[in-house]
């Protein structure tokens, strides 16, 4: 159905935003029901560009929403050990989730998540200095826009 909604809509925005959404459904539903993560990051391939293709007509009451998607993406491409990538797609998910906090569209608390993975993934590579400092972003969420 894409396909033919593509070849009359083009690269309209909320088409763009739409299609994101429901490939990185579908990849989330490999993730998450299926635990097939290597399935998941197949659709996610395909939702990634989309998605920053649409974030600048993306509304502001979707930007945090569009910044957990590139979280939880990052998590399958964790798996499937594209730790760059997986750590790209966190900071950027956490990048938009900052300007969801700051514009009051999404509670601080939401924050801990990407924190909590970045702080993770860092340890995990090496990188104690930042782990440290991901951790303690993740305990106090709300602190991180005086930092």
């Amino acid at each position: 159905y894409f396909t033919m909604a593509r070849e009359t809509l083009g690269k309209e925005p909320r088409f763009v935003f739409y299609e994101s959404q429901l490939l990185f459904r579908i990849g989330s539903v490999h993730a998450l029901q299926k635990e097939n993560h290597n399935m998941a990051v197949e659709f996610f391939d395909r939702s990634f560009p989309l998605i920053k293709e649409a974030l600048p007509f993306t509304p502001p009451s979707e930007v945090g929403t569009q910044g957990e998607a590139l979280v939880s993406m990052a998590v399958s491409y964790w798996e499937v050990k594209d730790r760059d990538l997986a750590l790209r797609l966190t900071n950027a998910g956490a990048q938009l989730m900052e300007q969801a906090v700051g514009a009051g569209l999404m509670e601080a608390e939401a924050l801990e998540v990407p924190y909590t993975n970045l702080a993770s993934m860092h340890r995990h590579l090496g990188n104690e200095d930042e782990a440290s400092q991901f951790e303690r972003m993740a305990t106090r969420p709300s602190d991180t826009e005086t930092e």
